[in-house]
């Protein structure tokens, strides 16, 4: 009887700790494939700031081409914009609008053309 009681607390050992191995090596594989995911999503977002930068590109292009605004303005307005493009959002869209403010207090552009721009980044964003 004693030989047995032995034996079933050698079992449970073997299998407590099989079950608590086999719980980190789960949660180790969740960990890389959280990982590769979310390096996906990052290039993703990359892409998506990328094609965005190429459709403002495009709007301002039409505001040049119109003789609303220089080449030279609508690259100085391109770059201030396209500041973290990829994340979208109200909070991105209030930044570029400060951002084309500035610009406009600067003397870059009018506020005129500041409005127009900011019609074609509302037309862009929808």
């Amino acid at each position: 009887m004693n030989r047995y009681k032995n034996f079933n607390r050698i079992i449970i050992f073997f299998l407590s700790c099989t079950m608590f191995m086999l719980l980190f090596t789960a949660c180790g594989n969740k960990s890389a494939s959280d990982l590769k995911r979310s390096t996906e999503n990052s290039a993703e977002r990359q892409l998506d700031g990328n094609q965005i930068k190429k459709k403002y590109e495009a709007g301002l292009q039409q505001l040049v081409d119109d003789a609303t605004i220089t080449k030279d303005q609508a690259d100085k307005v391109l770059n201030s914009i396209v500041t973290n493009a990829s994340d979208l959002g109200k909070q991105t869209e209030q930044k570029q609008k400060d951002n084309l403010n500035k610009l406009v207090e600067d003397k870059v552009i009018t506020r005129e053309q500041a409005d127009r721009i900011i019609e074609v980044i509302d037309k862009i964003d929808q």
